[in-house]
Order: C-alpha cells, then structure tokens, then sequence
C-alpha cells in the first residue's frame, strides 16, 4: 500500500515518470493486500477502526508528499552540481515536518 502515495507524490511533485509495467506492479501489490486484508476477521469497535483509517490515509499522504520533495529536490541540486548524503535529507525532513 505505501508505493502508490509514493508514486503519487513522485509523479506530482518530483516530476517523476513510470512504465507502464510499474503501475501494474503496483496496481497487483495493492490488489493482493486488499484481498488478503478482506479474508480476515473483524475486531474492535467501530470508533477505533475509522480512527485508524484515517491515521493511516493521513500517513500515506505524508509519505507521497515526502517523497515528492525529495525527488524534486534531488534533481535540483544534481543542476547545481551538488549531491546531497541520505542524512541530508532525513536532517531536513525532520526539521520541517
């Protein structure tokens, strides 16, 4: 489930393009997981259940906006002549969000 907000993001704001191979294999992932995800029981009430809904929606939608800024970001300072280490990012996108 968390590749396709990724992908969102990347395609949106990184500017990133994908095969259309790719979107199959994303499209099969959250296939599967739906599929193996509705088989199972339900617990816990109703309340609980859409909280946790909308905490995970919230979380996948940072993800893809995260990974968006990071893509756009890298293929702006590679132009600058510049290529940032991985806790660049992760000190940065710590500090504003």
């Amino acid at each position: 489930g968390k590749m396709a907000p990724v992908m969102l993001g990347s395609l949106l704001l990184g500017g990133a393009s994908y095969s259309a191979r790719e979107y199959m294999q994303v499209a099969a992932i959250i296939g599967g997981t739906a599929i193996v995800s509705m088989g199972k029981k339900k617990g816990g009430s109703s309340s609980s259940s859409a909280m946790g809904v909308v905490y995970i929606v919230g979380s996948l939608v940072l993800d893809g906006v995260t990974a968006g800024f990071q893509k756009r970001l890298k293929a702006e300072t590679a132009k600058l002549g510049v290529k940032p280490k991985p806790y660049d990012f992760m000190f940065w996108t710590n500090l504003f969000m």
